[in-house]
C-alpha cells in the first residue's frame, strides 16, 4: 500500500496542473448536483406539503356571472353521487383585476372575501359537514393592531412585491379607488401564486358590503371546494358537474383548477430550473470521464519507459493502475466534500 501511495503521489507532482483542473471540475459539478438536488427536495415537495397541511382538498370550482337557480342546496344535490365533502364559499369574482406589485401591476383573476372567512362555519358559506376545513386560508403573519379599513394580501406580495405589513395599499378597479392599510398576508394553495392566475383578497367587513352591494348583480362567485370520492376520476366529475350545472342555468360562467394542476404551476419554474441542472451536469459528467481517460491515456503513452523502469524495481501492473485508482479518486473525493 505504501508503495502505491508513494507512486500516486509521484504523478500529481508530474501531473499537478491537469489534477488541479481535474479537482475545479468536479467541484463544480458536486455543486451543480447539489442544487439540482436541493431544488428537487426543497422546491416540489413543499408545494404539496403545504397544500396536504391545508387540506387543499381534490380542487376547487367557480360559478359565477349569474347564480339564478343555483342556490347551495341545488349545487350539493349535483355533486351529491361524486363528492365526499364539499363547502360553498360566496364572495366577490374578478377577472383583469390590477394590482400594484412591486414597481409595475399583475392584472390577475381576484377573489374577494370579507372577515367572515376566518370564522369557522359561520357567514361566508355552507359546508355539507359544517366546518371550514377544505383549503384553508391561513394568516402567515398580521399585525392585530389594525382594526378598520384593513386587506389581507397573498405573501407573494410580501416576499416579492416590496409590500410590508401596515403599509397603505390602493387599488382602483371599475373606477373605485380605496387606499386600505395591509393588517396580513395569507398562504392558499390556490389562490395565493400569479402562477395559478389567482389572487384572493380579504377586506374589512364594512369595505367587502359597499363593494359587494354595488358589484353583486355581476360580480357575485361561488367557491366550491370538494373532496371527491374514492374512485372518482376529477375530470370526468368537471365535466358532467359543468353540464349539469348549464343545464339549471345556461348563463353561468364556470371554471375550476385540480390541486395537481395547482402543485405543478406553483412549482414548475423550479422544475425546470432542476432539469436543466440535471443536463448541465450529464455533460460535465462526460467531460470529465474524457479527461480522465485522456489523462491516464496520456500517462500510459508518455511513460512507457518510466513504467518499465517502476516494473524492473519490483512494481507491479496492479501496482500502477491502483496509484492512478487512487490519485484520481482522491481527486474526486476532496473535489466533491469541497
Amino acid at each position: 500500500m505504501e508503495k502505491i501511495i508513494l507512486l500516486a503521489k509521484a504523478n500529481f507532482k508530474k501531473n499537478k496542473g491537469t489534477s488541479i483542473g481535474l479537482l475545479l471540475l468536479i467541484m463544480l459539478a458536486t455543486m451543480i448536483i447539489g442544487i439540482a438536488l436541493l431544488t428537487f427536495t426543497d422546491a416540489y415537495p413543499p408545494s404539496r406539503t403545504e397544500a396536504e397541511r391545508l387540506n387543499a382538498g381534490d380542487g376547487f370550482i367557480f360559478i359565477g356571472n349569474n347564480l339564478t337557480g343555483l342556490d347551495d342546496e341545488t349545487i350539493g344535490e349535483l355533486m351529491d353521487d361524486s363528492v365526499d365533502h364539499y363547502e360553498i364559499f360566496h364572495c366577490m369574482g374578478y377577472n383583469n383585476f390590477s394590482l400594484p406589485f412591486g414597481d409595475g401591476e399583475l392584472s390577475e383573476t381576484v377573489v374577494m372575501y370579507d372577515s367572515r372567512i376566518f370564522e369557522d362555519g359561520k357567514g361566508g358559506f355552507k359546508s355539507d359537514k359544517n366546518a371550514a376545513a377544505i383549503d384553508r386560508i391561513e394568516v402567515v403573519v398580521e399585525d392585530t393592531s389594525i382594526n378598520e379599513n384593513y386587506l389581507y394580501l397573498p405573501y407573494q406580495f410580501y416576499t416579492g412585491g416590496g409590500v410590508k405589513l401596515g403599509d397603505d395599499y390602493t387599488f382602483e378597479f371599475h373606477g373605485d379607488k380605496r387606499t386600505l392599510k395591509v393588517k396580513g398576508f395569507l398562504n392558499s394553495t390556490y389562490f395565493g401564486c400569479n402562477n395559478n392566475g389567482v389572487y384572493v383578497l380579504i377586506l374589512d367587513d364594512d369595505n367587502y358590503a359597499t363593494i359587494s352591494e354595488r358589484d353583486e348583480a355581476f360580480a357575485e362567485l361561488a367557491v366550491v371546494n370538494y373532496i371527491l370520492k374514492d374512485g372518482v376520476k376529477d375530470s370526468k366529475f368537471i365535466i358532467t358537474l359543468q353540464n349539469d350545472i348549464l343545464d339549471v342555468n345556461p348563463h353561468a360562467i364556470v371554471s375550476n383548477n385540480d390541486m395537481k394542476t395547482s402543485v405543478g404551476n406553483r412549482s414548475f419554474i423550479s422544475l425546470i430550473i432542476a432539469i436543466s441542472l440535471l443536463i448541465v451536469i450529464f455533460i460535465m459528467m462526460l467531460v470529465i470521464v474524457m479527461m480522465l481517460a485522456s489523462c491516464i491515456s496520456n500517462y500510459v503513452r508518455e511513460n512507457m519507459k518510466t513504467i518499465g523502469a517502476l516494473k524492473a524495481i519490483g512494481y507491479t501492473s496492479s501496482n500502477i493502475r491502483a496509484s492512478l485508482i487512487c490519485l484520481f479518486g482522491f481527486i474526486s473525493v476532496i473535489g466533491s466534500i469541497l
